[in-house]
């Protein structure tokens, strides 16, 4: 069965307030171009994917506390990771600085993507189809890149 009317409500709502947000931002030319995320790309250490899961966490790349604030900055929405999303820079204040302010701020984080550097496109359409999960915060996704 699905979920009660109240969640897919709340669930719109947020929908409409984040494409306000981004109407805004456009408005304001604020929203970043692809020279600035190559930027913010750059901002991100870069290394191959391990496979062995706890030296694949501990020598995972990371955003620095710099590229998070720059998302926030920009009034990004979304940010995926094809890497582990637990690292943070070292000497960050807290544990999970990176994943927890940019949470705290609204943007969604989708870890764990797989096959982000077959995507040759500035710009396309993020479809994120998540598991119907009870009781969770947060649910596996089907992400697909339409072109």
């Amino acid at each position: 069965m699905g979920e009660p009317i109240t969640h897919f409500w709340k669930a719109n709502d947020r929908v409409r307030e984040r494409k306000a947000k981004l109407a805004r931002l456009k408005a304001k030319g604020l929203l970043p171009t692809a020279a600035e995320l190559e930027q913010a790309k750059a901002m991100t250490t870069v290394q191959p994917r391990r496979i062995e899961s706890d030296r694949w966490m501990k020598e995972s790349p990371y955003l620095t506390i710099a590229a998070t604030m720059w998302c926030i900055e920009k009034g990004v929405v979304i940010v995926g990771y094809d890497f582990y999303h637990g690292n943070d820079e070292p000497g960050a204040p807290r544990v999970f600085h990176n994943s927890r302010t940019l949470s705290e701020h609204g943007v969604i984080t989708m870890p764990y993507l797989k096959n982000l550097d077959q995507i040759e496109s500035d710009r396309f359409t993020l479809v994120g189809l998540p598991l119907k999960l009870i009781g969770a915060e947060a649910s596996p996704i089907r992400a697909v890149a339409l072109l």
